[in-house]
């Protein structure tokens, strides 16, 4: 894993910009031609400073702390001299003194006291004094110098403000030269550490300049409509600075989605906020209504969250909560600025209750003067859907509903990308889960371990809910990070992914959602960042979770190859109640009990980082712990068929995201006993406050192949299976992959069947297809019987059993249609459309 660390550190590697004779920004011109602005200065944010929401709420909190911290700041650096530089002083670079410049410029347009305009002019006519740094933070200088400018161009003379106007356009200049070398390197992009900051720091330029006409003939290789582009056309639609032409924004998001890739929001999300309110402003056009994936992007949090607004972990994103969505709320529709805004309020009533809260937004004061309104009338509502399910996501989330104390999962799915760093590409966590229920975290991701004991940054697959392989013919080099002889699929490597999970089902119904993702593995990660390291032959993996809609979750693992393989169920219980960490070598722990087949386990006992043969074979694993809130909670994990279980002590970041939140946590490990072709697995995940009564969990004996469970309760039988052919399960046949039946007393209620063709109770037909469905599900409601199919064919679907009137019509996606007839009394057969449609039969 050290030549993985070093690897990291190779790619996310700075511009190759030498910055010991940076192109010069501060010459000016002899006898420079007058020639001012022609456009009415502010116009940015605001044409008067009352439009603003930080004045116009002066005397409300938190904008009266807003205003009173910006001429507070004004005034501490109000002594500098910006004639000169500062040698020695850590705020002497360029970044810093175009910070000032905003600070004083806002200052003045509050107070309309000079001194602080004097200051702010004095600050911008100075642009090229002192240390000019990166190109990074070049990049952030454009951005405040050019906030700074549009503020207190009103105060300046037409000489000034022409001084000032070439010497902004210098460094505009600068920085998009920069963005690819002067045209020297048109292969590398980094997107977090540099371009996906410095393309939209420049289109302030484009924005505060588009009245530039370079009257003095300086020698420059852009202009405001290629600074303004780096904002819009080269960010979202084609950037010809690079030679893949690809999008900027897709380097760093998800296409589908807007979600950030790997959860380094917080390094983008202030020139993003404040260019899309300036862009609007400026344009009349809606900047996220223009750009979809940004309005994704700004919404993603609402989705991607656990139930009490924590961020779930995923890749570098740990457990910490985003601050910025009022600054953004005035741009979304009301749908999302609802939403949005009751994520903000629960996440911040929240995270108090973290182990370690960390909170990411690095914006500003003056951002929050800028672009923060006052929301206190507006409803908080949460969004219409529950889970968030999308073909095309790298991420997907199911929830039984908003309340902090809802169940909670998550997947990975990452589709075909190219992010520049192997913080993504790399990491072994391909249809990995995360569950949440009951207020804790109760299954986790690892996270990115980066401060005690082997900081391998979580890539292995120890850290993550997935499936490894174990090799019965030649035996895999023993695993570092876990002491274990197996491996993971390899997702990608330095070129991107190579292994994208395939989804093939994402479905949400009232009755039951349903996801379904795949990858076909040919090889395990190469730590060094090549090829991945080929297996003797490729394995087919498949994940689906069913989640019905009273709140437990199903996981039915399937898997495949042309030769014999052992496979491993990685579970990895946590909770957010956990001792600290307070020393690099000496790491905290979760706290919570663990049992295994009804026998208490000392999972703490175990040797940090070595496989431990329990010598237990079983069907479930019970783990308590205490949430956030200070209530008992219990998971019961339920499993068929029965495995050998392996431990190992392990380590996760959880709460938080500093070594505090770094800590002992153990890996269970479900074995399956002999190496096997396939494997067919049904796991249900359980959460219980310990005031509730525990569901009953039961094995059903299979006749056939595969394997199958019953999940019993005061209300229902929930009874799952998943295997291959035509097989028999307690009263039930089929010919599905997988099939899910809930029983409500005597009567069937509901039921789905994946991959199949029919589903047979007490040998009398239930569901019969003319062909192969991808999926059909079946709820039979107190008024009406609802179905939802997808083939990719034309087939009949026969319906036996129904609880319908003698006078019924269907409707087919909400059209009453005539593609159906009934059979007999309780039979209807319905002529399917190839594709997915819902179809409602219904009294007449």
């Amino acid at each position: 894993m050290g030549i993985l660390l070093i690897l990291m550190a190779i790619l996310i590697q700075p511009l190759q910009i030498t910055d010991a004779i940076p192109i010069p920004v501060a010459t000016a011109t002899a006898s420079p031609v007058v020639s001012p602005a022609t456009i009415d200065h502010p116009y940015l944010f605001f044409n008067d400073i009352s439009e603003s929401p930080g004045y116009a709420n002066r005397g409300y909190t938190p904008w009266s702390t807003y205003e009173y911290e910006i001429i507070r700041g004004a005034n501490i650096v109000y002594d500098k001299d910006f004639t000169v530089a500062w040698p020695g002083d850590p705020h002497n670079d360029i970044m810093d003194r175009a910070g000032c410049a905003k600070i004083f410029a806002l200052a003045w347009q509050i107070t309309r006291d000079e001194k602080y305009a004097k200051k702010a002019v004095e600050a911008l006519i100075n642009i090229g004094v002192g240390d000019p740094y990166s190109p990074h933070r070049r990049s952030v200088a454009i951005r405040d110098y050019c906030i700074a400018y549009d503020l207190v161009q009103p105060y300046m003379s037409p000489q000034t403000d022409t001084i000032v106007r070439d010497k902004l356009a210098r460094l505009a200049d600068q920085v998009y030269r920069e963005l690819n070398s002067d045209g020297t390197n048109t292969e590398y992009v980094t997107f977090w550490d540099h371009h996906g900051q410095a393309y939209i720091n420049v289109a302030f330029a484009g924005l505060a300049l588009k009245d530039y006409t370079n009257p003095n003939k300086l020698s420059l290789k852009s202009g405001p409509e290629d600074w303004l582009k780096c904002g819009t056309d080269y960010f979202f639609v084609s950037d010809p600075l690079h030679d893949r032409h690809k999008p900027i924004v897709y380097y760093g998001f998800d296409n589908a989605t807007g979600k950030d890739l790997i959860g380094y929001n917080t390094y983008t999300l202030e020139s993003m906020v404040l260019f899309a309110q300036a862009y609007t402003h400026v344009t009349g056009e809606n900047y996220l209504e223009k750009y979809p994936v940004v309005k994704g992007h700004f919404t993603a949090e609402v989705w991607d969250s656990y139930p009490s607004g924590v961020e779930a972990t995923y890749e570098t994103l740990l457990n910490l909560r985003f601050n910025y969505h009022p600054c953004i709320a005035s741009l979304l529709d009301e749908a999302n600025r609802s939403a949005v805004l009751r994520h903000y309020d629960n996440v911040n009533a929240n995270i108090r209750f973290m182990p370690d809260p960390s909170t990411e937004w690095n914006g500003g004061y003056s951002t929050a003067y800028l672009c923060e309104h006052n929301y206190n009338d507006l409803p908080r509502n949460p969004p219409q859907y529950t889970s968030h399910l999308n073909p095309d996501a790298m991420f997907q989330t199911m929830r039984t509903g908003w309340s902090v104390d809802s169940d909670f999962l998550s997947m990975v799915t990452t589709q075909p990308v190219s992010t520049g760093t192997t913080r993504l590409e790399m990491r072994a966590d391909q249809l990995g889960i995360q569950y949440y229920g009951k207020g804790n975290i109760l299954l986790a991701d690892g996270g990115e371990n980066k401060w005690v004991l082997n900081p391998d940054y979580g890539m292995a697959p120890v850290y993550h809910n997935v499936i490894v392989l174990e090799n019965p013919r030649v035996p895999f080099a023993v695993d570092q990070a876990s002491g274990g002889r197996f491996v993971g699929g390899s997702k990608g490597d330095i070129s991107g992914v190579t292994t994208p999970a395939k989804i093939s089902r994402a479905i949400t119904t009232p009755w039951l959602d349903i996801l379904s993702a795949g990858e076909h593995i040919t090889g395990s990660p190469n730590w060094t960042g090549e090829r991945e390291i080929s297996l003797s032959s490729p394995v087919d993996i498949e994940r689906t979770v069913l989640l019905p809609e009273d709140g437990y979750f199903i996981v039915i693992d399937r898997a495949g190859g042309a030769e014999p393989w052992i496979y491993r169920n990685i579970w990895r219980p946590a909770s957010f109640s956990l001792v600290k960490t307070t020393d690099q070598g000496n790491p905290g722990h979760v706290n919570g009990d663990l049992s295994l087949g009804g026998a208490s386990y000392d999972w703490q006992a175990a040797g940090y980082g070595k496989d431990v043969d329990t010598g237990i074979v079983t069907n479930w694993f019970d783990w308590s712990t205490t949430n956030p809130y200070g209530n008992a909670v219990d998971l019961k994990l339920y499993s068929v068929p029965a495995a050998e279980v392996y431990i190992t002590k392990s380590l996760s970041v959880i709460g938080g995201n500093a070594m505090a939140s770094d800590v002992y946590s153990p890996v269970v490990y479900f074995r399956t006993g002999e190496p096997e072709k396939t494997m067919y697995r049904v796991t249900a995940l359980m959460s219980r406050y310990g005031t509730e009564p525990e569901p009953a969990a039961a094995t059903v004996n299979v006749t056939g192949t595969g394997n199958a469970l019953s999940i019993i309760t005061d209300r229902y039988r929930d009874t799952v299976y998943t295997g291959t052919g035509n097989s028999r399960f307690a009263s039930f046949a089929t010919n599905a992959d997988t099939a899910y039946v809930r029983t409500t007393g005597e009567e069937i209620s509901r039921y789905a069947i994946l991959n199949g063709t029919y589903l047979d109770v007490n040998d009398k037909p239930l569901a019969r297809a003319s062909g192969p469905v991808n999926y059909l599900t079946v709820d039979h409601g107190e008024e009406e019987v609802a179905l939802r199919v997808k083939s990719d064919e034309y087939v009949s679907i026969t319906l036996g059993q129904l609880p319908i009137p003698s006078n019924v019509r269907v409707l087919t996606d909400g059209v009453r249609r005539d593609n159906w007839e009934r059979v007999n009394g309780d039979t209807i057969r319905i002529k399917a459309s190839h594709g997915e449609h819902t179809y409602v039969i219904q009294p007449a």
